[in-house]
């Protein structure tokens, strides 16, 4: 699909340069700050986190200060390929960034801790990002990195993770800040392109360096906006070439129609589904129907003899398995549809704390309960909680589409609750509503209060 002699690939890197705020429906740019406010609430709720708290103060100390980009809470500045990686990692550390489901990506957590660093970057220059000009990249990164991995995520083989398809986007966008035009673009996603690709053993071995993943992806595609600024040619042909990502990551199946179809007709971001729960979204839509159960009879789980929990394939292919705390206890109940169903029905909500590793491991009247759990593939679409009681009676509940889905967004007490809960150990309390009010605000101001709040965070405990 061309228009012209241009390539697909030329196509999108006009796309990335060309797009203005005036082109941006309403829409999509609520969606932009709706998704950049729920990414900068995961990476402060990371702060609980000692592996992470690790990673950036090394990172911050090896580089002295002398580099130009922001981390979470820490005062000191880093180059921009160490602010994307460890802002990455930190948005994704525990699971509860969104996924763009038509491209399975894990997006936010990969092009907003690029972005960030590509504006903050800029300004050394003294050339300052403006706000319509953040918002109107990210749009436009929103769209190439989404309709790139469309083309090829239904013929990729299931061993990738599809997130490391968002690099080529993530790098162009970060291009497009780094003041490049369309052939700079261009190579920075070509050079991003033969970098591509991330493993899902990790996922399988339910290990916590998963969650580092984004940020290599992030780092990955800074580095690459970086070459083609200094003048560093890509391949032209990333994408449909003869050893283009189609290629070698779809067996050559990769779907033209899928790259340009609709494009400026609709905006990807506005696809993102949020994430209420900080877990794996496979175990979304039986948490809904479990916590749908608890509201409507609270002492319900003492009067439990077994639960039977149906899911489809590929969410029971990520989430389907016996609940074992294995070494990483917080990664295995974050995939554990048993485990994240006890939780909801014995304390009639699923909060972050409950998933740090002393809590997970001292949480036995959860654990005795996912023992009396099976877990089977649903022949039908949806995902459904069948409670057998003791008295032979059974409660059921189940669920097409989970809460945080484009198509049943959270409404703002849900919202709220996980900005409340990601920023409850920030201290002075109650800052949910100043970094709200930032957000929302980055069109007219720029991220630079957003990005001094975001270095200036002080925790006031950890878990």
């Amino acid at each position: 699909m061309k228009s012209g002699d241009e390539s697909i690939e030329s196509q999108l890197a006009l796309h990335l340069v060309t797009l203005r705020y005036e082109d941006i429906s309403d829409a999509a740019i609520t969606a932009t700050e709706s998704l950049l406010l729920d990414t900068v609430a995961a990476m402060v709720a990371s702060l609980r986190s000692s592996e992470c708290i690790g990673l950036r103060d090394r990172w911050a100390e090896e580089e002295g200060g002398l580099g130009e980009c922001s981390l979470i809470g820490n005062e000191h500045k880093v180059s921009a390929g160490s602010a994307a990686f460890l802002n990455g990692v930190f948005a994704h550390w525990y699971e509860w960034d969104d996924v763009h489901i038509p491209s399975i990506l894990h997006a936010s957590a990969v092009l907003f801790p690029v972005l960030l660093a590509a504006a903050e970057s800029r300004a050394l220059s003294g050339e300052k990002v403006s706000g319509q000009e953040f918002i109107s990249t990210c749009v436009a990164t929103f769209d190439v990195a989404a309709r790139i991995s469309e083309c090829i995520v239904p013929k990729m083989h299931n061993g990738w993770m599809p997130t490391g398809n968002a690099v080529i986007g993530a790098a162009g966008g970060a291009a497009r800040l780094l003041g490049l035009g369309a052939d700079g673009v261009h190579s920075a996603m070509g050079i991003a392109a033969a970098n591509m690709g991330v493993s899902r053993q990790p996922i399988k071995d339910k290990v916590n360096g998963k969650n580092v993943l984004c940020g290599i992806v992030a780092q990955s595609a800074m580095h690459a906006a970086y070459l083609a600024k200094q003048g560093i040619s890509g391949s032209r042909d990333f994408l449909f070439g003869p050893f283009g990502a189609a290629t070698l990551f779809a067996d050559g199946s990769g779907s033209e129609e899928a790259a340009l179809s609709g494009l400026r007709d609709h905006f990807s971001i506005t696809e993102s589904s949020v994430k209420l729960y900080p877990c794996c979204q496979s175990t979304h839509g039986c948490i809904d129907a479990a916590l749908d159960l608890y509201s409507k009879e609270q002492d319900l789980v003492n009067k439990i003899e077994n639960i039977e929990l149906r899911l489809p394939q590929r969410n029971y292919e990520l989430v389907g398995g016996q609940f074992q705390l294995g070494e990483n206890p917080r990664v295995a109940a974050q995939f554990s549809v048993a485990f994240t169903v006890a939780l909801a029905l014995h304390r009639g909500a699923v909060r972050i704390d409950d998933f740090s590793d002393a809590s997970v491991k001292n949480a036995r009247e959860v654990i005795n309960l996912t023992e009396r759990t099976q877990i089977s593939i649903n022949d039908e679409p949806g995902h459904l909680v069948r409670l057998h009681l003791r008295d032979g009676s059974i409660r059921e509940r189940s669920t097409n589409i989970y809460k945080g889905n484009p198509r049943l967004p959270l409404n703002d007490h849900d919202r709220n609750m996980k900005l409340n809960d990601a920023l409850a150990i920030v201290h002075p309390a109650n800052q949910s509503a100043q970094l709200a009010s930032m957000v929302n605000q980055v069109n007219l101001q720029g991220i630079d209060p957003l990005m001094r709040w975001v270095r200036e965070l002080n925790v006031a405990s950890t878990v």
